[in-house]
């Protein structure tokens, strides 16, 4: 049996015709197709306006957009993007995040890898360079995942909106990602900064990524030992 193949004009063109069909409800058949009903509402006008030419892509890049994405972040998720996700290159794209945006005092996680390890201290190699930066490894107790509740709501968010059902392809996935961010950061209203979106209390960290790491120094008394992790 042949694998099925299609296409967003493919897609968005069985979309016009169930809609026109009527079989199922204008939600159901949203569902069906995993978008939205406002996307479903903007295929149909753009149809109806334009026929079937008004179903392909447009590009989405706006005139100005004050929380565009750095040009520096981009080209760090290039390259991390090109390396696969090994740790190095998780280290590249953290490097140009904090270059960006500015050092945080601390950064909580749990107590998976890369963030910490079986080794002294939980410490890992990830971990260890947040504290040559300067940055403090936070993490929460074992097992204990509402010690880090407004991130895994996140996560159960985005799981939910843009993960059940998958997406066909990769492509079609990482558009979902997108959309769930855009309206998670700068649309949704969050009870934690008074009903507005996360976007509208961000500020840049005024603390520097430092020119060279620093090298940690211990007491004279100290047995300084080295581990792996």
């Amino acid at each position: 049996m042949p694998w099925l193949e299609t296409d967003p004009m493919t897609e968005r063109e069985r979309f016009i015709l169930e809609a026109e069909g009527g079989l199922f409800s204008f939600a159901e058949l949203c569902r069906r197709h995993g978008i939205s009903r406002k996307t479903g509402y903007k295929w149909l006008e753009r149809c109806e306006l334009e026929g079937p030419d008004g179903l392909a892509d447009r590009s989405h890049r706006p005139h100005s957009c004050p929380h565009a994405t750095h040009p520096q972040v981009l080209e760090a998720a290039f390259t991390l993007r090109r390396h696969r996700p090994r740790w190095g290159a998780g280290k590249i794209l953290g490097h140009r995040l904090f270059q960006v945006f500015g050092l945080p005092e601390r950064i909580r996680t749990d107590n998976g890898t890369p963030f910490a390890s079986m080794a002294l201290g939980h410490l890992s190699r990830l971990s260890i360079w947040w504290i040559k930066l300067g940055l403090l490894p936070d993490l929460i107790e074992p097992a204990s995942p509402h010690q880090n509740g407004r991130h895994e709501r996140m996560h159960r968010d985005l799981k939910a909106e843009a993960t059940i059902p998958p997406a066909g392809n990769r492509a079609a996935q990482q558009r979902r990602f997108n959309a769930f961010r855009e309206d998670f950061d700068h649309v949704r209203p969050h009870e934690a900064h008074g009903q507005k979106p996360p976007a509208s209390a961000y500020e840049p960290s005024a603390r520097t990524f430092p020119s060279k790491l620093t090298t940690p120094e211990y007491p004279p008394h100290f047995d300084v030992r080295k581990g792996s992790a």
